[in-house]
């Protein structure tokens, strides 16, 4: 359990034993709760109708191709005009020193000021 799931059951705990024992200060608490539930449950943020009538159309004809490999192969070589062995350069550089972490002790500040920066 990592330190986040136990310093929420111990607040859980907590609010639990007051109630126990007749203490309702933890009444605000619970209401607050209450609301952030309920504001998940509704929020368009979450739930967008678009998605949700798209997931429900899908079908198992969705999961099927419309051709068969060997005619898809030619359509994309035609269209993507790839070389036979397609290949990224990411990360098949070098990298100076200054830009490996790791390779040499670097501020904590610094290394974050750096690799936050739009170049």
């Amino acid at each position: 359990m990592d330190g986040f799931c136990k310093t929420k059951k111990t607040e859980e705990l907590t609010i639990l034993q007051k109630l126990a024992k007749g203490d309702l200060s933890v009444q605000n608490k619970l209401k607050e709760n209450k609301r952030a539930m309920e504001s998940k449950r509704t929020s368009s943020l979450i739930h967008n109708k678009n998605v949700e009538n798209r997931c429900k159309a899908i079908s198992e004809d969705d999961a099927k191709r419309k051709s068969p490999f060997p005619v898809r192969k030619k359509i994309q070589h035609k269209e993507l005009n790839l070389p036979l062995y397609p290949t990224t350069t990411i990360g098949s550089f070098l990298r100076p020193k200054k830009y490996a972490p790791g390779e040499q002790n670097l501020e904590k500040e610094n290394y974050r000021q750096r690799n936050t920066t739009n170049d």
